[in-house]
């Protein structure tokens, strides 16, 4: 049973890289990242979230999370979630992770995802600004810098600034695994 946690910044394509590749492994995927819902609650997965928050111990969530994908017979799951987790993730919940859930932080040039998260605000009609993207996320880049998280990013975008396909990103997750 493999299971992957996607957080990263706004427009680095979270959602997207998460449906694709839940797809091509056959894993499930949960969308924790429901505006204006909570995702965790909507999954009922509450109780084994506040476990791994407040005490930084994933049993019960991988528990839960294998029995689903038992019940499904999906090989894994995929759980994507909103850019603001990435400030509430502690060294110590990194550390409950290793070895048992696999941690993907997306992430790219700070212009080029405040860019793609423009375009598919207006795509959606949501409308979300520069500026909200810029509350939101700028900080982030403080908490990437981080050396304990620096094994678990991954650039969406290549030098030339092109996005990577999400076949690319799967590729590099798997290899890194």
């Amino acid at each position: 049973m493999k299971i992957w946690f996607v957080v990263g910044v706004s427009g680095a394509g979270k959602s997207h890289f998460s449906e694709y590749a839940a797809g091509h492994l056959g894993f499930f995927h949960y969308e924790i990242d429901q505006t204006p819902h909570d995702g965790i609650t909507h999954f009922g997965l509450r109780s084994q979230w506040e476990t791994f928050l407040e005490e930084a111990k994933v049993t019960a969530l991988i528990k839960e999370l294998t029995k689903r994908a038992c019940m499904t017979g999906c090989p894994g799951a995929i759980l994507s979630f909103p850019s603001s987790l990435i400030s509430t993730l502690t060294e110590k919940h990194i550390a409950a992770l290793d070895g048992k859930i696999t941690l993907i932080v997306l992430t790219g040039e700070p212009e080029l995802c405040k860019r793609a998260f423009l375009q598919r605000e207006q795509v959606t009609g949501r409308n979300y600004s520069g500026s909200v993207w810029e509350s939101h996320n700028r900080p982030l880049y403080e908490v990437m810098r981080q050396e304990w998280l620096a094994p678990y990013l991954v650039p969406v975008f290549s030098e030339e600034g092109d996005r990577k396909t999400v076949q690319e990103l799967i590729d590099i997750v798997s290899a890194s695994a």
